[in-house]
């Protein structure tokens, strides 16, 4: 399963902020890489996607789009395991 990067969850809160969302606090990327590495050693698409939500989200790494962020990020395992589900249903 793919895991989300720091340099992905920087983009995505980029794109998020609107023009008025800019403060001169900087981000605090260390703590956004320990909320991603959370979910390295987890197998289960959900529990990573929720892992991804929540520690994101609380890390509070980015001065501003922290829980959009993170929904952002915990989209993806849980896609992934619905196109799974969709693709391979079981019997």
């Amino acid at each position: 399963m793919k895991r989300p990067s720091l340099d992905l969850a920087v983009a995505f809160n980029h794109s998020i902020r609107e023009s008025d969302e800019w403060f001169d606090e900087p981000d605090d990327l260390d703590r956004v890489s320990a909320a991603l590495e959370a979910a390295r050693g987890l197998e289960d698409p959900i529990e990573v996607a929720a892992t991804l939500a929540y520690r994101v989200a609380r890390a509070q790494g980015f001065s501003e789009g922290n829980k959009r962020t993170a929904m952002l990020l915990a989209n993806g395992p849980s896609t992934e395991t619905a196109s799974r589900e969709r693709d391979h249903p079981s019997a």
